[in-house]
């Protein structure tokens, strides 16, 4: 075989590889984005939103679906998926940037992971997830603030090795 044909067969094998891991990714993904859905659809109707915009799962207590979205009003608002859904607007709470910026005044050393919505105790809540040195050993924490005011609930430590 010439070179050109061995360059155009390795062409092709290259596409078929990838033809072949998007394939994969699809089926093993395809399971949780049927639930999103689901859950999404699951909040317009029950929940009282408009539109969903957003989803994500959370698992601390329980796992609950947080969704958001647009209510009635058009105001953006959040629903928590548990057995009664909770839905709240988001003026009536702490947005996520308040919450990022009174983290980073009382720990501006922490390298922040995520900040995200989800439920404890039964009450919508922010956890942020970051990392920070004590003691010369580097340990990953979670932070919980009430959604509704932003006061501090708990820290939970992590070793990170």
């Amino acid at each position: 075989m010439s070179k050109g044909k061995w360059f155009l067969s390795g062409i092709v094998i290259v596409i078929l590889i990838l033809v072949g891991l998007n394939m994969y990714y699809r089926s093993v993904q395809s399971s949780l984005w049927e639930e999103e859905r689901s859950i999404e659809a699951s909040a317009v109707k029950a929940g009282g939103l408009k539109e969903a915009t957003d989803s994500h799962k959370f698992v601390w207590d329980q796992p609950v679906w947080v969704v958001q979205g647009k209510d009635q009003d058009g105001d953006d608002a959040y629903v928590w998926m548990t057995k009664e859904p909770l839905k709240l607007k988001a003026k009536e709470g702490v947005s996520e940037s308040e919450i990022k910026s009174r983290f980073l005044q009382n720990k501006p050393a922490a390298e922040l992971y995520h900040i995200k919505l989800g439920m404890l105790g039964g009450e919508p809540v922010w956890e942020v997830f970051y990392s920070g040195k004590e003691a010369s050993a580097q340990y990953n924490y979670y932070d919980f603030y009430k959604f509704r005011d932003g006061s501090f609930i708990i820290t939970y430590t992590l070793s990170s090795g």
